[in-house]
């Protein structure tokens, strides 16, 4: 669900909105880290709304960069961006040609999409002329704000076990292994990446507690295309990957949506692709984490959450549990 909450406030619009430049925002997101493994969640403020979430290209309608979902599936809310708030011609595309998305597909006010329909199928329906550009400037907030966070270092990593924290890497590549994430349902795990990531016939197994919407891989910067692969593989945690085109092909095909022990499939967001492409596709199935039900107050601590969760018709007051 499109919320009106989900982005930083505008500290000089007292009405709401976005900040007037990203090194504010992004200092407002660190504000959010009370500490190195513990928070209600990885902040991804207004990105966060989408189980896929496109960011659109700021520079032209002849940028590269598109969305596509070709024979795959996505449970919760798909977004198309248009590039963030300083583009100068922002663009963004999305094409749906075979498979489907168990929620709303968002358009913002400078993008188009096509959709099949014999093809596939829209339950939530389709939403044009939103103004995402907030979003797109979260997501880039957000990338930067882990980054700057550091980490342990961890070389190139090839898989094995780590207790929730904050790590860096120079590679990610787990190739028939598994990775293992230990911590609390409090803990939360940040994963920096500058270099390649591959992750192929591989599993992400969560243990004690920790859930994937507190698990962040965030690659970095320009490189290689960002790749998620094969039937069995099981990806749980948000991918964000802003200059990064990414690939994500196969997981959970012929499974019920849902990864986790037992079901292969990616579980989590997806997030990036500003000027490249994001691609879902062989059957790839998506599910996005559950959302907190309309009206439900108990999700919402003023202490680290930026939103509560409201009635499409109530106004949300940003870190107060209150609708109204």
């Amino acid at each position: 669900m499109l919320r009106k909450s989900m982005s930083v406030p505008d500290v000089t619009n007292p009405r709401g909105g976005r900040f007037a430049s990203l090194a504010l925002r992004v200092a407002a997101v660190l504000l959010l880290f009370p500490s190195p493994s513990k928070g209600a969640a990885v902040p991804l403020a207004g990105a966060g709304q989408f189980a896929v979430f496109h960011l659109g290209c700021g520079t032209g309608s002849d940028a590269i960069g598109d969305l596509t979902v070709n024979t795959g599936t996505v449970v919760g809310d798909v977004g198309i961006g248009g590039g963030p708030t300083l583009g100068a011609e922002p663009h963004g595309f999305g094409k749906f040609q075979k498979g489907s998305i168990d929620g709303r597909l968002v358009v913002d006010q400078n993008a188009a999409f096509d959709v099949v329909s014999k093809n596939f199928t829209l339950t939530g329906g389709a939403v044009s002329g939103q103004d995402l550009r907030s979003a797109v400037d979260d997501a880039i907030a957000a990338q930067a704000s882990a980054a700057a966070l550091g980490g342990t270092a961890l070389g190139n990593f090839t898989g094995g076990g780590l207790a929730a924290g904050v790590y860096q890497a120079a590679s990610f590549d787990l190739n028939k292994t598994t990775l293992t994430i230990t911590g609390g349902a409090s803990d939360r795990f940040i994963l920096n990446i500058s270099g390649e990531f591959d992750f192929h016939q591989s599993q992400i197994v969560l243990q004690g507690g920790i859930t994937a919407n507190n698990v962040l891989f965030n690659v970095l910067g320009p490189g290689d295309p960002v790749t998620v692969g094969h039937g069995k593989s099981v990806f749980l945690g948000d991918l964000l990957a802003v200059d990064r085109s990414i690939i994500v092909s196969e997981l959970g095909v012929d499974s019920a949506p849902g990864a986790g022990p037992g079901n292969p499939g990616f579980g989590g967001r997806i997030i990036g692709g500003l000027c490249m492409d994001l691609i879902v596709h062989s059957g790839a199935q998506v599910t996005g984490p559950a959302e907190c039900p309309p009206g439900d107050l108990s999700c919402c601590d003023p202490a680290t959450d930026i939103s509560c969760c409201c009635n499409s018709t109530e106004e949300c007051h940003p870190g107060i549990p209150f609708c109204g």
